[in-house]
């Protein structure tokens, strides 16, 4: 395990993640000292959107992936069919689907890191979706850039791969955190084991996490990007 869990960055990083709905909805307007070097375009159920961005400052450097509202349905009606993760060596298997919309904007987030200041740090973000796509990042990322010691914190990750998987992103990335809320059904999927006619396939979370605890009476609400920031704010 790496740094302790901190509200006050699970915060700044939730914020982050809302930026990155924003900017596909309306615009994206950084944070004051804050300047955007790359935005990135993923491939999601066929359609090429805008779904996340790098900014930087003085400082430090923030890499924030969005969710989608059509996920929801997608994810409850997935297969869950699982592929190498080729582009770390021995890192197991990963959800297909969620592997082959990182690799539709993987350049992107890789020449926008190589034209970033290595000495600064750099900050992993996503919700929903954006989470379970942050994870595959932090772990290509920490293993094939400049960027060896990235802080993760996702918001409401499904899981994303294998026991493999986790225990090669546990042992590469130091500071992971996964902010979740019990209510929430997506860090319950997919299912830790699914039979899928032929073989069992095994999925596993990546640690550490952060319990919080909020019920709005839905599926949507209970998931809902907006409530988690609520309720940090409330730690």
């Amino acid at each position: 395990m790496g740094t302790p869990y901190d509200n006050n960055l699970a915060l700044r990083m939730a914020a982050a993640s809302q930026l990155a709905y924003d900017q596909f909805e309306t615009t994206l307007t950084p944070p004051p000292g804050y300047q955007v070097s790359a935005n990135f375009t993923a491939t999601l159920f066929n359609t090429p959107e805008l779904i996340g961005f790098l900014m930087s400052s003085a400082t430090d450097h923030v890499l924030a992936l969005r969710g989608t509202d059509s996920f929801l349905d997608w994810l409850a009606d997935a297969t869950y069919a699982q592929t190498p993760f080729a582009f770390v060596s021995n890192s197991g298997r990963v959800h297909e689907g969620f592997k082959t919309v990182y690799q539709s904007m993987r350049d992107q987030i890789l020449t926008a890191l190589q034209a970033a200041q290595a000495t600064l740090p750099l900050f992993i973000t996503g919700h929903s979706l954006g989470g379970g796509l942050s994870t595959l990042a932090a772990l290509d990322i920490a293993a094939n850039t400049a960027f060896t010691k990235p802080v993760v914190y996702t918001i409401a990750s499904p899981r994303v791969g294998d026991p493999a998987f986790a225990a090669r992103f546990n042992a590469v990335v130091a500071t992971s955190w996964r902010v979740l809320n019990v209510f929430d059904v997506v860090p319950l999927l997919p299912p830790e084991s699914i039979f899928d006619g032929s073989t069992t396939l095994q999925y596993k979370h990546v640690a550490e996490w952060k319990p919080i605890a909020f019920l709005k009476g839905g599926f949507a609400d209970n998931h809902a990007l907006g409530n988690y920031i609520a309720e940090l704010e409330e730690l």
